[in-house]
C-alpha cells in the first residue's frame, strides 16, 4: 500500500490493521543539518594556592530543509519551499580558585551570547531574529573543619539577562 501511495496509485492510503507506517518517500524533500562546536581553555597555577582558568565555548547549528511539489500526498507545497534555521551560542568564563589552609574560595564571571535566526523561501525579510545576552558573577567558599571531615559550603550567583526586542 505504501509503495502504491508513493507512486500516487491509491488515495487515500488504506492502512488496514497496520500498527506502523513508515514515512513516505519524498523525492524532492531534503533535510541537511550542520553542527559545529568547540572549546578553548587556558589554565594556570600561580603557586600552590592560586589558580585561574579562562574558557570559551561555541556552538553553531544550521538546518536548511527543502521541500517541493514532487512528493505524494495532499500536503506538498505548490513550488519549492526553502527554510533556514540557524542558531549560535557563545560562552566565555573566567574563574579563580584560592586555597587557604581551611578554605577553598572560588570567584568567577560568565558571559553568554545566544542568537537564533530563521526565514522561509529564501526571503530573509520574512524571518525571525532573536538574540540574548547574559552576565553572571558567582562565588563560593568551601570551609573544611574537624580534620577535613566536615565541609561547609557557602555560595551565590547573580545573573542578568538582556533579551533584545525580537525582529519578525
Amino acid at each position: 500500500q505504501l509503495a502504491r501511495y508513493e507512486r500516487n496509485r491509491t488515495s487515500p492510503l488504506a492502512a488496514g490493521n497496520a500498527t506502523y507506517i513508515p514515512s513516505q518517500i519524498d523525492p524532492d524533500g531534503r533535510r541537511m543539518y550542520r553542527f559545529l562546536t568547540g572549546m578553548l581553555a587556558l589554565r594556570q597555577d600561580i603557586g600552590s594556592q592560586l589558580s585561574y582558568r579562562v574558557t570559551y565555548q561555541g556552538m553553531t547549528t544550521s538546518r536548511p530543509p527543502i521541500d517541493g511539489p514532487a512528493g505524494p500526498g495532499q500536503f506538498e507545497p505548490r513550488a519549492i519551499s526553502r527554510s533556514q534555521f540557524d542558531g549560535q551560542t557563545q560562552t566565555v568564563q573566567a574563574k579563580a580558585d584560592y586555597r587557604a589552609p581551611y578554605n577553598l574560595v572560588t570567584l568567577g564571571y560568565e558571559f553568554e551570547h545566544e542568537k537564533y535566526f530563521s526565514f522561509d523561501n529564501g526571503n530573509r525579510s520574512n524571518g525571525t531574529d532573536l538574540r540574548q545576552q547574559s552576565h553572571a558573577i558567582y562565588g563560593q567558599d568551601q570551609i573544611s573543619l574537624a580534620s577535613r571531615r566536615l565541609q561547609i559550603n557557602l555560595s551565590g550567583r547573580v545573573q542578568t539577562f538582556d533579551l533584545t526586542v525580537p525582529r519578525f
